[in-house]
């Protein structure tokens, strides 16, 4: 599976795969090493994964969500979409 962290405000991703897209867009082979999930927003303070999705508290306390969205786990009003990079979970 993936393996998520946060480090200065920034989400690394490493691990196995990337089937759910939370290593970002274009990542398909093993990865040894943290590196960036590609974002357009920095300064994220929390954190917290599943093996398909994952959600990311922003500046201003705002939530974002990326990965699987199956059954709606996006909160974008979608069943079934996914997202490669952190995007803003629409109230």
């Amino acid at each position: 599976g993936v393996t998520l962290a946060l480090k200065n405000g920034r989400i690394l991703a490493w691990g196995a795969g990337n089937s759910s897209g939370l290593r970002g867009p274009g990542a398909t082979t093993n990865q040894p090493f943290p590196r960036a999930v590609p974002s357009a927003v920095a300064g994220f303070s929390a954190l917290s994964a599943s093996h398909f999705h994952a959600l990311a508290i922003g500046p201003g306390n705002v939530v974002y969500a990326w990965g699987s969205g199956l059954r709606g786990a996006l909160g974008d009003g979608v069943d079934g979409s996914s997202r490669v990079e952190p995007g803003l979970v629409t109230p």
